[in-house]
């Protein structure tokens, strides 16, 4: 299911999600800020991810979902350095 933009505007009014930008909501997303990158468990200040690999990423704005819920997050950018 896809939220369109006056929804995740009320997500953000009844703080579901915290720190949000009203300037990332998007027609039926939101783009998540990216506070820092990690892997094997380190903080990076930069990344090389190859094709395949992965890392995770934290970001500035904080989700609370209600229970029996969840979500999905994908790059739809590529990160040029």
């Amino acid at each position: 299911m896809y939220l369109p933009d006056n929804e995740i505007k009320s997500l953000i009014d009844n703080d579901v999600l915290y720190n949000a930008k009203l300037e990332n909501v998007q027609q039926v997303s939101y783009d998540l800020t990216i506070a820092e990158f990690h892997d094997k468990g380190m903080r990076c200040d930069t990344v090389d991810v190859k094709p395949g690999n992965s890392i995770f990423v934290s970001t500035e704005e904080k989700i609370c979902l209600p229970k029996k819920s969840c979500s999905t997050g994908f790059s739809s950018k590529q990160l040029d350095s």
